[in-house]
């Protein structure tokens, strides 16, 4: 997350000065919806190796949750939220 959040952070000032903050924010939420989809993909696929199936399943839900608020935020549904 510390890799994310300086480069997310550069969004919203680039973009409010081209008058799209609502890009911005969407934008910089993107960024941290692919990257926690990515680390709940690789936990989870540990989890299978693993055989913790109950671990399984809770990434999977946290993974599909994700997924959704990303896809929201492709729509631009700025209500969207994880």
């Amino acid at each position: 997350m510390r890799y994310v959040v300086p480069f997310v952070a550069q969004w919203p000032g680039t973009l409010i000065a081209v008058n799209t903050p609502d890009a911005g924010l969407l934008a910089a939420a993107q960024a941290v919806e692919h990257y926690e989809i990515s680390r709940y993909g690789t936990l989870k696929t540990w989890a299978e190796k693993l055989g913790m199936q109950q671990a399984v399943m809770l990434l999977d839900q946290t993974l599909t949750e994700e997924k959704n608020t990303n896809e929201a935020a492709s729509r631009g549904d700025s209500r969207s939220g994880s």
